[in-house]
């Protein structure tokens, strides 16, 4: 029986024995662990010495470029306003389409696309007459409001794809005798092919400049790590604009002379580049 219990007694320490190692040895890779994740926290927080600041920040350089692509205006764009005040509406109405259906005739048979006339905006309102007043010491009281009759007004724009007729055009509505005219403005149909060559045009001026500045500094360029854009144009087109009396006046003395000028179109960029 005592050879027995000394043998339980054995087994029990070796168990302890085993169960001592195992933690030992779990600590001990715990430990590691930890100084392993330490010492890369460590380095990788060395890589920011500013906050903020990005690790490769040092290692770019940054180069303008402008580019610039001039065109004649092929296209205009003007509208007019048809505005007629009656006793009712639907007569107000009537004389806005009558004048409208005139200025719509000469339109298309001199040529302009049913698809180029558009209305832009069509209202109608009261037309108010407002009483005088009589102020008595400090009491001025409240001018009464009478509605007379209605405003009917109709604004039509119109694109003209053929820029040697927009004088004609203008004043033959103007002959009319069909209210306002606006303005009317000259651009390139074509705009957004330009913009493109122009911001092209940049980017090659800024790798030029790019690559000028990297072989002073005796480095090579890397790839692209930034980039930025904005466009704008340079020199305005003329405008033609004319009131009821200027019309009419430009009417009687012949279509006006319309000048289109040069539109141009310009991109300035900012390029970012990795050095080597």
């Amino acid at each position: 029986m005592a050879t027995q219990n000394n043998s339980k007694d054995n087994n029990w320490f070796d168990a302890s024995e085993n169960g001592r190692n195992i933690s030992f040895a779990l600590i001990t890779f715990l430990g590691l662990l930890s100084i392993f994740l330490i010492a890369k926290t460590v380095n990788e927080v060395r890589t920011y010495p500013t906050i903020g600041e990005s690790a490769t920040e040092h290692n770019v350089i940054t180069v303008s470029g402008e580019g610039s692509v001039s065109a004649v205006p092929d296209i205009g764009t003007f509208s007019f306003t048809l505005s007629e005040t009656a006793p009712t509406i639907a007569a107000a109405q009537k004389l806005v389409a009558d004048k409208g259906n005139a200025a719509l005739n000469f339109l298309k048979k001199s040529g302009v696309d049913e698809k180029d006339i558009k209305t832009e905006s069509y209202n109608t309102n009261p037309h108010y007459v407002y009483s005088t007043t009589v102020c008595t010491g400090r009491v001025c009281p409240q001018p009464n409001a009478t509605i007379t009759g209605y405003d009917v007004n109709q604004t039509v724009s119109v694109k003209v794809r053929k820029l040697d007729q927009a004088g004609t055009l203008i004043a033959g509505l103007g002959a009319l005798n069909i209210g306002t005219i606006g303005d009317l403005s000259m651009t390139v149909d074509s705009l957004d092919a330009l913009k493109y060559q122009a911001r092209d045009i940049a980017i090659a001026n800024a790798r030029m400049e790019a690559l000028r500045l990297a072989k002073s500094l005796g480095v090579s360029l890397g790839k692209v790590t930034g980039f930025s854009e904005s466009t704008g144009g340079g020199v305005p087109v003329p405008m033609y604009k004319n009131m009821m009396a200027g019309v009419q006046d430009s009417a009687a003395s012949g279509a006006p002379a319309l000048p289109t000028g040069e539109n141009k179109i310009i991109s300035d960029v900012t390029v970012n580049y990795e050095i080597q």
